[in-house]
This record gives C-alpha cells, structure tokens and sequence, in this order.
C-alpha cells in the first residue's frame, strides 16, 4: 500500500469527494463490508436500505469498474487496491 503523509491526505480528500459521487462512497463502503453472494443482492440491500434507485447503483458500479476501484470476480464485487486506498483516505478523519 502507498504510504502517503498526513497533509497529502488531507490535500486528497477533498478531491476524491468532489470526483466521486454520493452513491458511489456508499457503494465503496457497501463492497467493502460486502456480505452478499452477487452484486445484484448487494445493489438490491443497498437500494432498499439507502432508498437510492437501483439504476442508479447500477450505473454507479460500472463507473466504479471502469475506475478499477472495484471488480466483479464470480459475480462478487470486491474492492481492488486502488478502491480500498481511496475508501481509506476518505474515511480517514
């Protein structure tokens, strides 16, 4: 994992939560705390909990692919290292 200084981070942050969406932190966390055999139980828990249209979580999980922040391996969506990495830096307070 990259090993980036405290002020860096703090720079960073406002940046990632003005490129990604509302929906798509949400997803990240959802991933990352991912319980559910396939996606499409994950986006339907996410949706029904969070009330957010599952065509939306739909077209947000293919940014999030096409971003390499996530990946589907056997139709589980899993973060990848760079997915986990931005999820840190915006959680981290």
């Amino acid at each position: 994992m990259l090993c980036i200084p405290d002020r860096q981070r703090k720079s960073l942050r406002p940046v990632l939560r003005r490129a990604l969406n509302d929906n798509q932190i949400l997803l990240l966390n959802a991933i990352k705390h991912n319980s559910f055999p396939s996606v499409s139980s994950l986006l339907n828990h996410v949706s029904s909990s969070h009330g957010v249209p599952l065509s939306t979580l739909r077209l947000n999980v293919r940014v999030m692919l096409e971003l390499g922040l996530a990946e589907v391996n056997s139709s589980h969506a899993e973060l990848t290292g760079l997915g986990r990495l931005v999820l840190e830096m915006l959680n981290d307070r």
